[in-house]
């Protein structure tokens, strides 16, 4: 699911509870797993890059002479 097709979900999950329907239509389980998996993939990449320039600033400052 890219981030148009979660949007337009979001957007009709918003609209139905405004209205005072229940949330539960066909698909949004399975829309919910796909936002879920997304998210899931987003963080193990942000921590991937985080880890990846952390270990880029501790070789960075041991090229340092002295310390």
């Amino acid at each position: 699911m890219d981030r148009v097709q979660a949007e337009a979900v979001a957007a009709a999950c918003r609209k139905a509870s405004d209205a005072g329907e229940p949330v539960t239509r066909p698909g949004l389980d399975v829309a919910t797993a796909q936002l879920e998996s997304a998210m899931a993939q987003l963080e193990t990449r942000l921590v991937r890059w985080v880890l990846a320039v952390g270990a880029a600033i501790v070789a960075a400052v041991k090229l340092i002479p002295g310390i």
